[in-house]
């Protein structure tokens, strides 16, 4: 039901969050370090999915102060980052994933 019977879920699990931390981290010093492309979508989807999730469920309970709108500043920080990285050719180069 969730706490005190009011029907309102606890804040996720922290080893979830952890584990976002530690796949992003994993994929980011190796295979995006390597130019892999997967590793750019994972890492957008990934990081997308964990913070949009947040800002939603702090909306649900009417939790939005200076500290929950950092998740909005986090998330506009990795799509700059991701964009500014963006696994885009440049014309006449080859692809080293294409083989």
């Amino acid at each position: 039901m969730g706490r005190g019977g009011r029907g309102i879920a606890g804040p996720p699990a922290r080893p979830r969050w952890l584990l976002f931390g530690f796949m992003g981290s994993a994929i980011t010093v190796t295979a995006f370090r390597r130019g892999e492309r997967w590793a750019w979508w994972a890492l957008l989807v990934g990081n997308t999915v964990a913070l949009v999730s947040a800002i939603t469920y702090d909306k649900m309970v009417h939790a939005i102060g200076p500290f929950e709108l950092t998740e909005y500043l986090g998330l506009a920080l990795v799509w700059g980052a991701l964009a500014v990285t963006g696994p885009l050719r440049a014309a006449g180069r080859p692809d080293p994933a294409a083989g």
